[in-house]
């Protein structure tokens, strides 16, 4: 159970998620992993092969009605369900594990924010399961955006200082991707070191960002404390 403290730094940092996710969506097609836009949850993760348009017509009623909050959580729970078969199935592929991790995070964090039942699993086993899967995808293949998501898997699983390790190794190797910055920054913000949040909120500025990632560091950069 998050602690009060814990709680409102969920509702601050619901962004980080959101505009890293929407960077990766740039990055590869639609149809390859389960996406949010900036302004609510999306559904999971459309199969290969399956276009977005047969994802949303999943989740809606023969009249074009949407379904409620329990569906919902059913058809995560399906493609859960589906993505575990997926990888047992086939463990050499990278992407079967990127699309676990992306199913089993958005559902942890709508879970997370009271919007839907994690049932039968816990927040926190929703969350290992995704560390678990992005982990598994980055031995078989690195990716600069799982790398990020899998810290922020961390970071909304209660495990702070991890995730602050993992974008401070990573930005070690690689200074220039502005997701990890901005994230990081949100990491120190959240644990109160602020002039480390400002450097890194600042490094992702200076790192070619996307429009929505500019947005997200400099609002993050602005509403630190003097």
């Amino acid at each position: 159970m998050a602690t009060k403290k814990k709680q409102d730094t969920i509702k601050k940092v619901t962004t980080i998620i959101i505009c890293t996710i929407l960077v990766i969506a740039l990055m590869v097609p639609v149809t390859a992993l389960g996406m949010m836009s900036c302004s609510e949850q999306q559904p999971p993760a459309a199969s290969e092969g399956e276009t977005a348009s047969d994802v949303l017509n999943d989740i809606t009623s023969g009249d074009g009605a949407e379904v409620g909050a329990t569906d919902l959580q059913a058809m995560y729970a399906a493609s859960l369900e589906k993505h575990e078969a997926a990888v047992e199935a086939d463990p050499s592929n990278y992407n079967n594990y990127e699309l676990l991790g992306n199913v089993a995070m958005d559902w942890a964090v709508a879970a997370q924010q009271g919007e839907l039942d994690p049932s039968p699993y816990t927040i926190a086993e929703l969350y290992e399961k995704s560390i678990a899967a992005y982990a598994k995808r980055l031995e078989l293949k690195p990716s600069p955006e799982v790398s990020v998501d899998k810290a922020i898997a961390t970071f909304y699983n209660g495990d702070t200082p991890t995730a602050i390790a993992e974008l401070e190794a990573f930005t070690a190797e690689d200074p220039y991707f502005a997701p990890a910055w901005a994230n990081l920054g949100k990491f120190y913000e959240s644990d109160e070191q602020y002039e480390k949040a400002r450097e890194s909120y600042q490094k992702a500025l200076d790192s070619n960002p996307t429009d929505a990632m500019r947005s997200f560091a400099q609002q993050g950069l602005d509403g630190l404390p003097e």
